[in-house]
């Protein structure tokens, strides 16, 4: 799976964030991850990346936006073909400063929005298309799982 990976730190970093994290987990899976930063990019330069991409990751930073209508380059990463998917591992709902900002920031539009706001909340209404992700650690924490089936009665 071809996955262009939007977020920071810029590749090459120390490898101390949520978002190296992500990207090591997914090649762990096989994933042709491109780690590109997002924060100043030119929104034609991310549409060019994302082509012939599966996936976009959107790995939210507050206050690190590309250049250009954020929006609409999501628009067009999906007429294109791609799947577009945020993610940010922090709570928004019932924290003040951050509910405000639920289905108001470009952010919010991808396809699929994921964070750690479990429960009953009201995504329709911000048109979120949202999904619970609980909190998670790097595989560089705990290494990596392995899945156990339920029994069956």
């Amino acid at each position: 799976m071809k996955v262009v990976f939007l977020g920071v730190p810029q590749k090459g970093g120390d490898g101390d964030s949520w978002h190296y994290d992500m990207v090591e987990a997914g090649r762990q899976l096989g994933w042709d991850i491109d780690w590109i930063q997002i924060l100043d990019a030119p929104v034609d330069d991310l549409v060019c990346a994302s082509k012939g991409a599966d996936l976009a990751i959107w790995a939210r930073t507050h206050g690190h936006d590309p250049r250009g209508d954020a929006q609409a380059m999501l628009r067009r990463i999906e007429d294109a073909g791609t799947v577009t998917a945020g993610v940010h591992f922090d709570l928004y709902w019932s924290l003040p400063r951050r509910e405000v900002r639920v289905g108001n920031e470009p952010w919010w539009t991808c396809q699929h929005v994921f964070t750690a706001d479990g429960g009953a909340r009201d995504w329709a209404s911000r048109d979120v298309n949202h999904h619970w992700l609980p909190p998670a650690f790097g595989t560089r924490f705990l290494g990596r799982g392995t899945p156990v089936r339920p029994a069956r009665d």
